[in-house]
């Protein structure tokens, strides 16, 4: 018999539009019909025999699939209300055995062992990657039908984050494609084309201000990135964010907050208080001087979306860490004036580094000098100290991390900000385990403290935090070039006054994913 009238028959349903719900349907159909021996089918193919065999196996399997439905089923109620892995194994298992039995029932009927159905479990996906504890089955069973030998198409049970609505199972008509589980995230980063390379080359070009003179600000590399307005990480927050995240307290850390115009926005865009005071209102708390106009506000603040009565507000918290005194203090009277010490504002003195311990800070006015710090006490007698210094406790950032933000519940750290005054590499150093908790990373480059130590380069941090996960970026003005597996050989040995951007690949795949875009469209 040609297998072109076995596959109009087979398909008959799809024909009909319609597909069979009970046995009788299906006979009146044709799909299951036995054709007596001896009758004869079509005129010019008579070959009866042939034909009863193949529908016969058609029959077998259609019982199959039914039953293969109901346990599948089953299968679904196990994993939804169980995330743990022994349900998984539990359904590995009864899948298995149904693959035997399959095997077992078409052999039976005349197929071969190539043709027997199976079930095929793919890997737990998510959209934060393979680690997400929570799933649910979610089956898809797909039919085909075609000239002998018979083969039935793979159930596929994929398993997706847990929903907040109910798991729904479907039996799609034949023909469909097999439904294939979303890749999971992958932890390697894309190295950059030799095109990309030349182009951020283009944009990103060296002088000699990158390597030495640095304080004129003349390399181009300071003047994309010495102030960054980061809107990639604004628009997440504004729109992107996964809403599973927003019923988690946000939490962010500024170490080396200075008067802390950073660490109130932070705030305000994590968690959507629009009780937080606005920029020029802070600045005057702080430094006591006339509030700026508005025109004059921070640029970041006007990347927040509107705040109305009907946004969700977040629950959240930032560590503001500031070694400075009369920083420090300044700080802590704006934060009880303004009441953002009652929404969320910690305020720590203490001094973020490489090692636990204690430092000299200077006394000073606010405003008086940038370049101060643990290097104005350095050359001071003991008496000299006692007057212009103020002993501050160290401490790694691991350790005060473990002491203010303990890991309770795999919780993160949404937002790590690091400007400790040229000592950023030592923080990173000291850090390596409360990186793995970072969604979200910032920090700055320069050419003294301990940035001068040739072994603190660019290049030895950006592979150090790619080995935990974040993907780093130079950070502009509403742009950004990749660093991360698009290494230049200068990076080892440029030291110039710049701002990097990082995200954590498996723990915030949405903005890791949003940064590759903007750096795409930075080069484009």
């Amino acid at each position: 018999m040609e297998s072109g009238k076995t596959v109009k028959m087979a398909t008959r349903r799809v024909v009909y539009g319609k597909v069979p719900t009970t046995d009788e349907e299906e006979l009146s159909y044709g799909m299951a019909h036995h054709v007596p021996v001896g009758a004869s089918v079509d005129d010019d193919h008579p070959d009866s025999a042939a034909l009863n065999a193949q529908l016969t196996a058609i029959s077998n399997q259609n019982k199959f699939m039914r039953r293969a439905v109901i346990v599948a089923f089953a299968l679904i109620l196990i994993v939804v209300f169980s995330s743990s892995e022994q349900a998984s194994l539990f359904a590995s298992a009864v899948i298995n055995s149904l693959n035997a039995t399959t095997s077992a029932s078409l052999a039976s009927s005349g197929g071969s062992s190539g043709d027997s159905s199976s079930l095929v479990t793919q890997p737990a996906t998510s959209g934060i990657g393979t680690d997400d504890p929570g799933s649910v089955a979610v089956l898809t069973v797909a039919t085909t039908t075609s000239a002998a030998p018979v083969t039935a198409a793979p159930i596929v049970t994929t398993v997706a984050p847990i929903a907040t609505t109910a798991v729904a199972a479907t039996v799609a008509p034949a023909p469909v494609p097999v439904a294939t589980a979303t890749p999971p995230i992958s932890d390697k980063v894309e190295q950059c084309t030799p095109d990309q390379l030349k182009k951020i080359e283009q944009q990103l070009p060296t002088n000699p201000s990158c390597f030495s003179h640095q304080w004129d600000q003349a390399c181009p590399i300071t003047q994309e990135t010495k102030i960054p307005e980061p809107n990639w990480l604004f628009d997440y927050y504004n729109t992107k964010i996964p809403p599973e995240d927003i019923s988690t307290p946000f939490v962010a850390i500024d170490v080396g907050c200075g008067t802390a115009t950073r660490a109130l926005l932070t705030l305000k865009m994590g968690t959507r208080d629009s009780a937080i005071v606005d920029v020029p209102t802070w600045i005057k708390a702080v430094i006591g001087a006339p509030g700026l106009p508005a025109a004059d506000a921070d640029p970041m603040e006007k990347m927040i979306a509107p705040i109305t009565a009907t946004t969700t507000k977040r629950a959240g918290t930032i560590h503001c860490i500031e070694p400075l005194p009369v920083t420090y203090e300044a700080v802590k009277k704006a934060s009880e004036s303004t009441k953002v010490n009652q929404m969320g504002f910690v305020l720590h003195q203490v001094a973020i580094t490489n090692k636990e311990g204690k430092q000299d800070f200077p006394v000073v006015d606010i405003g008086a000098s940038k370049d101060i710090g643990v290097h104005s006490c350095a050359g001071l007698t003991d008496a000299d100290k006692k007057q212009k210094c103020k002993t501050v406790q160290e401490m790694t950032l691991d350790s005060f991390v473990n002491k203010n933000v303990p890991n309770t519940n795999n919780n993160k750290i949404n937002v790590l900000l690091v400007y400790a005054n040229s000592f950023e590499y030592e923080v990173l150093v000291g850090a390596k385990s409360a990186l793995s908790r970072v969604e979200y990373l910032e920090f700055a480059l320069n050419h003294k403290n301990g940035w001068a130590n040739p072994d603190h380069n660019l290049t030895a941090a950006v592979d150090m935090l790619n080995d935990i996960g974040l993907t780093c970026f130079w950070a502009g003005k509403k742009k950004l070039w990749k660093i991360t597996g698009c290494s230049l050989p200068h990076y080892s040995t440029t030291k110039t006054w710049a701002n990097v951007a990082c995200a954590n690949r498996k723990l915030a795949p949405v903005l890791a994913a949003e940064m590759e875009k903007a750096f795409l469209q930075t080069i484009k």
